[in-house]
């Protein structure tokens, strides 16, 4: 899936990608850690969230 996000983006010239998880999401941290292209550490951020 990342793969495909990252090649949609390259057509559509775009130069970053970004990905969130929770902090308490290790598996989804382990795969992003994974990728063979990282251009830094996780970042920190706020996010605010509405539901709709």
């Amino acid at each position: 899936m990342l793969d495909a996000m990252f090649e949609l983006g390259r057509e559509h010239g775009c130069e970053e990608a970004w990905v969130g998880t929770e902090p308490d999401n290790v598996a989804a941290q382990a795969l992003y850690e994974s990728r063979k292209e990282p251009h830094g550490p996780a970042e920190a951020f706020v996010m605010y969230v509405y539901r709709l």
